[in-house]
């Protein structure tokens, strides 16, 4: 997996490379989002997906052009810890309400 990092610091790379239009230069960033498919796991196509989203949303987290792979040993901690910066969100926004339901 560590042979992955040169090839993502190449794409990198490229995609901040600058492009000219005319008279105007263009510059982008780039994040990106690696996952990968272990063969003895049951995970299919869109939980794959799903996972190489998640990693780069990570990726997007720590700043520009950075890349991020998908850690399943983690994987639970960061999806508890995005429930709860949510909640801490909700709370602070003032979108929760609480309502009384009496039990009968």
């Amino acid at each position: 997996k560590t042979e992955i990092y040169p090839l993502m610091e190449r794409l990198l790379a490229n995609a901040n490379a600058a492009v000219s239009l005319s008279d105007i230069e263009i510059r982008v960033s780039a994040s990106i989002g690696v996952s990968f498919y272990d063969p003895h796991s049951d995970l299919d196509a869109d939980q794959l997906v799903r996972q190489a989203d998640q990693a780069m949303y990570q990726a997007k987290t720590q700043g520009k052009n950075q890349v991020f792979v998908f850690d399943h040993a983690s994987s639970k901690t960061l999806a508890r810890d995005s429930e709860l910066l949510a909640l801490e969100d909700a709370l602070k926004n003032g979108e929760l309400c609480l309502h009384y339901q009496p039990k009968v």
